[in-house]
């Protein structure tokens, strides 16, 4: 029996295992009313069962009673798999911790750490996605596969957006609501990223006021320029990125929360075994996470294989659309830096797709053109395809910085498409990476982490085969990678191909070495996951820098262009207050002319009326006015 040892005619339970004690009748010793101690055992999920003698040299029921409930370490106390905690303590996880209230300032920051994820999956490119969804998956899985004994690398949890990946507690909830809010990760999150949309409505005429604002600094107003402009496509395809992000999450705690194991007369879920199967709460809360299951787990892959699919044709020509306006955009870009252009986005491996969307771009054409369409909205993709295929294939022998290894067609040969930008902008996260001939791999790679998932919690009772299991699917996935190569260009295949090789290692060291690990088993845990993290967290800043570089200057040519005009106002109204200054001091002179002109009233008299008059009439006339006056002469009417 597996955990169950035995020395010296005494038993002991392993280190990983739970012993419960079953009394049977000796049927030899039946007649002499004689009975024995039965002990079965079963595997403890990790750091509960801290095993220990279930015997002592004097044999008596009690002793072996109270040596069985030692088997579990305080906090914990005798209960079937050592699922419950003690007084004062409340289940988290796979630990006990005290938690007493709401523990507020974890709260916040666990909210805000939230919206700042959903705001950088809001504000990012669809271009830009590859290394992201080759990083989470690489940590997400290792994480899965090492579990929550990961020691050293218990950090990285925080991935999974889940409760147990916290090692703090929240607030005193119990196992059940902990397990719905770890099943309602992307429903919380798809709730933020409304709040947010609400939020952006709402503020709209404020942010307009403040665009037009000549008070507000000019840094602000082109931000409030940019905010203004609303774009549902970007909260759709944010939509899809944050249920890709979850499904993992998802997926593992629906599966575990379904898998129920017996422990003598109890049943328990595995993974949480202070949850009891048979209360009627688990009945309640088993509806939602059926629920979630079918919706996220079984029908996200669904629709989306589906969908891209029955557009198939569509997808191709968004994509080749696409990748002519970002090999045009680093071309450009590029010439202005005086630069030799990226090889990765010149490499492109989907050039050698162009003849498929260009004829995929025909058959539309020609179905449009039966329907009664306009020729032109074929036309402008039609020449974005033709200019795609025109690319050599190797671009690879770059001349000097500066010069282009071939001709690029002007920006008026791809003109903004309203179709494929909507596509690409809506649904880009689903293929925009990866060639016209692998649209499929976005869903096969969801169903790939569904299939490691139900492999981790369906064979957690046998943990050989549970990595042996894992190693087989990694080579599998690593031969399908090696033979497709999904990805567009050559850095990210060779991303994606180093990530699989790392985790068969990972697994095939796992096999040898199962849970719970020693030090040199983390050490070399540290150094497969920590490099390859690093480095696709680099790379995947290197893709977005000159997305990021492009947008600030964007932002500060506009930021100069306001203070160009700021600066023009400013003189405008310089000038008018100059010339307010030069009136106001011509009006205070007069004054003082008049002045004058009253004490040479007493003298001329009967000209008194006429001086006025030119005074009043016009202000220019007084110096001359007052010359006549002091000369004597007939006054010039």
């Amino acid at each position: 029996m597996d955990g169950l040892l035995c020395s010296n005619g005494l038993a002991s339970i392993d280190v990983g295992y739970y012993a419960y004690q079953v009394e049977n009748a000796d049927p030899a010793a039946a007649e002499e009313g004689g009975s024995f101690l039965e002990f079965r055992t079963s595997p403890c999920p990790p750091q509960m069962c801290r095993g220990g003698p279930l015997q002592s040299s004097t044999v008596n029921q009690s002793d072996a009673q109270a040596l069985v409930h030692s088997q579990c370490a305080h906090p914990r106390v005798a209960s079937p798999l050592c699922g419950e905690c003690a007084a004062g303590y409340r289940v988290w996880g796979s630990e006990c911790l005290r938690c007493e209230e709401a523990n507020g300032p974890i709260i916040v920051g666990v909210i805000l750490v939230s919206y700042v994820l959903v705001v950088v999956f809001l504000m990012s490119d669809p271009s830009s996605v590859g290394f992201l969804e080759i990083l989470l998956y690489f940590v997400q899985t290792a994480m899965l596969m090492v579990g929550p004994m990961a020691g050293w690398l218990s950090w990285l949890r925080v991935v999974n957006l889940n409760t147990a990946s916290i090692n703090t507690c929240l607030g005193p909830m119990s196992a059940f609501g902990q397990t719905a809010v770890s099943v309602l990760v992307p429903v919380i999150l798809i709730g933020e990223l409304v709040t947010l949309a609400l939020l952006h409505w709402l503020c709209l005429p404020l942010l307009q006021r403040g665009a037009q604002s000549p008070r507000v600094p000019a840094l602000l107003r082109v931000v409030f320029q940019a905010m203004c402009q609303v774009d549902r496509n970007k909260y759709v395809a944010c939509a899809l990125v944050l249920l890709s992000f979850s499904y993992t999450q998802v997926s593992s705690s629906s599966i575990a929360y379904l898998t129920c194991v017996e422990v003598g007369p109890e049943r328990v879920v595995f993974s949480t075994p202070s949850i009891h199967c048979d209360q009627p709460e688990y009945a309640a809360y088993r509806v939602l996470v059926l629920l979630m299951l079918l919706l996220l787990i079984v029908g996200l892959p669904l629709v989306s294989i589906v969908g891209l699919a029955c557009n198939r044709e569509l997808i191709q020509s968004a994509l080749c659309y696409s990748l002519r306006r970002r090999v045009q955009a680093e071309v450009s870009s590029a010439n202005k830096e005086q630069r030799a252009p990226r090889k990765s986005i010149l490499a492109m491996d989907s050039l050698s797709g162009a003849a498929a969307a260009h004829a995929a771009e025909a058959r539309l054409a020609q179905q449009y053109s039966e329907d009664g369409g306009e020729s032109a909205h074929v036309d402008s993709s039609s020449a974005v395809t033709a200019a795609a295929a025109s690319f050599p294939s190797s671009p690879s022998s770059s001349p000097v910085v500066g010069v282009l290894p071939f001709s690029v067609p002007s920006s008026s040969s791809v003109l903004p498409h309203p179709g494929y930008d909507s596509v690409l902008s809506r649904f880009g996260s689903l293929f925009s990476s990866y060639h016209s001939s692998a649209w499929y791999w976005s869903s096969m790679a969801l169903v790939r982490r569904a299939v490691f998932t139900a492999v981790d919690v369906g064979l957690v009772l046998h943990p050989h085969a549970k990595y042996m299991s894992f190693t087989m699917l990694n080579l599998a996935s690593l031969l399908m990678l090696t033979h497709v190569r999904p990805f567009l260009t050559r850095a990210l295949n060779s991303a994606d191909i180093v990530a699989h090789v790392a985790l068969t290692l990972i697994s095939a060291m796992l096999t040898a070495f199962p849970p719970p690990y020693g030090t040199a088993v983390q050490a070399t845990l540290c150094l497969l996951i920590l490099p390859v993290t690093v480095v696709l967290i680099l790379l995947f800043m290197r893709e977005v820098r000159p997305v990021i570089i492009a947008g600030a200057r964007r932002l500060w040519k506009q930021v100069q262009l306001l203070r160009g005009i700021n600066k023009e106002t400013r003189a405008e109204e310089e000038e008018e207050e100059e010339e307010e200054e030069e009136e106001e001091k011509e009006t205070q002179q007069l004054q003082g002319d008049e002045a004058d002109f009253g004490e040479l009233d007493v003298v001329v008299g009967r000209k008194r009326a006429v001086s006025q008059l030119f005074v009043q009439s016009k202000p220019r006339a007084r110096t001359r006015t007052r010359l006549i006056f002091q000369d004597g002469d007939e006054l010039d009417q």
